[in-house]
């Protein structure tokens, strides 16, 4: 089996779904077990972990390390097809291409005596929970290698960093008034939107890095008002905050900040309640 054809087969399950995800992780397992790979299995929070060794036992650990999940897509995304020299669908460059390229060099290195190779294939990399990943407990209970590899993409080039994720929920109040008398009340939904835009401006979005040009700041989700003919009193919306490798999370709330609401991917942070 070929990269393109693997990776066809993986894109066609929906992994942003637990389900499909399990389906999935029960076939990158017997793919391997088939080419005579010694593969392990193990549970995070109800969803599977793969590992698979191949190699001398003492040789120099080389890691893969990939995910099988996706973000949520349309049904049609899950077929596969090509256009010229792409491989189009959900999945096809985050990231079960470069996981079908994974399973196929971690085939490959059980016919070798000279590396031993640890396929490391995580369920949760797409999660909203931050602070507890599989990838973090797999290190926290004692993996190490002397070199490792992660199939994200990077246009072919080597990345060597990666921006810090920090996402922060601010949950905004107004004033509610009837639909027909907007001007009597004051409305959540565009003060939350004038949050975001604050947000924009502070100081930290318009720095950079060696690498990186800026911080990315995304509106992720916004969820306000609850009839047709109110204005809406309560909204929150969600900020997908990715910060620089020479940032620190915690130094950018503005001075309006009065309670914490927050959290980052490496511990809870204090940041404004707007």
């Amino acid at each position: 089996m070929d990269a393109r054809a693997l990776a066809e087969r993986l894109m066609t399950y929906d992994t942003s779904k637990p389900d499909e995800l399990n389906a999935a992780a029960a076939f990158v397992k017997g793919w391997l077990e088939s080419r005579d790979v010694r593969v392990a299995h193990r549970d995070h929070h109800g969803l599977p972990v793969i590992t698979a060794e191949a190699g001398p036992a003492d040789g120099p650990l080389v890691i893969f390390h990939g995910h099988l999940d996706v973000v949520p897509a349309h049904d049609h995304q899950f077929t596969p097809r090509v256009e010229g020299d792409r491989l189009i669908g959900r999945g096809a460059y985050d990231m079960k291409g470069a996981l079908a390229a994974m399973m196929l060099a971690t085939g490959d290195a059980a016919r070798q005596d000279a590396v031993r190779v640890l396929f490391v294939c995580v369920p949760d990399e797409e999660s909203e929970d931050v602070e507890d990943r599989s990838t973090d407990r797999i290190i926290a209970d004692g993996l190490r290698g002397d070199f490792a590899i992660t199939g994200e993409p990077t246009d072919l080039h080597i990345g060597v960093q990666a921006k810090g994720v920090l996402a922060i929920r601010c949950e905004v109040g107004g004033r509610a008034a009837h639909g027909s008398t907007p001007w009597q009340g004051d409305n959540a939904i565009l003060k939350a939107h004038d949050a975001y835009r604050r947000i924009e401006t502070l100081p930290f979005a318009r720095q950079s890095s060696d690498m990186f040009d800026r911080p990315s700041i995304n509106l992720a989700r916004i969820e306000g008002g609850d009839a047709f003919n109110k204005v809406p009193d309560r909204c929150w919306i969600d900020v997908d905050i990715r910060f620089l490798p020479t940032q620190d999370p915690g130094r950018s709330s503005p001075r309006s900040a009065r309670s914490p609401i927050s959290r980052s991917s490496s511990a809870s942070r204090a940041l404004p309640r707007w």
